[in-house]
């Protein structure tokens, strides 16, 4: 479970990468996010994706476009 989050997680960050700007910035969106997963803070970690972002979890049948949606699939997936 762990992998398919963390391959979604690569997945939905590979975009911002790539359009981010400078390098450093989009290590400190990566390190925010890596921060609040592993310290399984579902609140600092829809807060990394929102507003910006839409996220599509492995485990989802439809794309996240609500904060809603994006702390509910973190929950899940942090066993909250």
């Amino acid at each position: 479970m762990l992998r398919r989050v963390l391959l979604a997680i690569a997945i939905a960050v590979s975009p911002t990468l790539a359009y981010a700007g400078p390098k450093e910035d989009s290590q400190a969106v990566f390190d925010r996010f890596l921060t609040a997963f592993t310290a399984a803070d579902v609140d600092a970690v829809v807060g990394v994706f929102w507003p910006d972002a839409l996220f599509w979890g492995t485990t989802m049948p439809s794309l996240a476009t609500t904060p809603e949606a994006v702390r509910e699939y973190f929950s899940r997936a942090l066993g909250r």
